[in-house]
């Protein structure tokens, strides 16, 4: 666990010291050691996109570790392209203004195998290569309070050569458990 501070006689020393001289002045003495805990960010996908032209279904990924501090990229594959698409983050993957998610996207004439997955409480472009693959980065707040909270994203694309009235398709959905360390929603160096 990350080393926080020392306690001399019940006195904390400056934050990050790590060495202490303690010269005692009576017969007992006690002395603390503070530490941070961790806790270890994860990715989980979760959902399933559905179909696009290429006959693939969109894959949402990331290797990164959603840590606060630090900035997290995801990676979306299998689209055609060059295409438009955007990267729906949000704080939920069950409501979004009140409608529950998964939210069937057939009902606005979309492929009915398509549904939004993440709450798009915000929406940021990102570009497909004519490879058919795009990546973007979420910086993540270093606050502690923020350890143990879910962000969601989906990337939704335009894909025009799709059979239905609304040309959109769409990957799984990625649910990022912040992770770092914390000292009950305090500070931690």
């Amino acid at each position: 666990q990350p080393f926080r501070r020392w306690y001399v006689g019940g006195v904390a020393q400056p934050l990050g010291q790590l060495a202490l001289s303690v010269t005692p002045t009576t017969s007992a003495m006690t002395i603390e050691a503070e530490y941070c805990s961790y806790t270890a960010g994860a990715i989980a996908s979760y959902g399933t996109g559905c179909q696009g032209s290429n006959g693939q279904i969109p894959l949402l990924a990331s290797t990164s570790t959603p840590d606060i501090g630090t900035t997290v990229t995801q990676t979306v594959s299998r689209l055609f392209g060059p295409a438009s698409a955007v990267v729906a983050i949000g704080l939920s993957s069950s409501t979004w203004n009140g409608v529950p998610l998964p939210f069937n996207l057939g009902l606005i004439g979309a492929n009915s195998a398509c549904n939004l997955l993440a709450e798009p409480l915000v929406s940021l472009p990102i570009a497909i290569n004519v490879s058919g693959s795009g990546n973007f980065t979420i910086p993540i707040a270093n606050d502690p309070s923020g350890v143990g909270a879910h962000i969601y994203t989906q990337v939704l694309v335009v894909d025009p050569f799709v059979s239905s009235r609304v040309p959109l398709i769409v990957s799984n959905g990625l649910d990022m458990r912040l992770g770092g360390p914390s000292l009950g929603g305090g500070t931690c160096p």
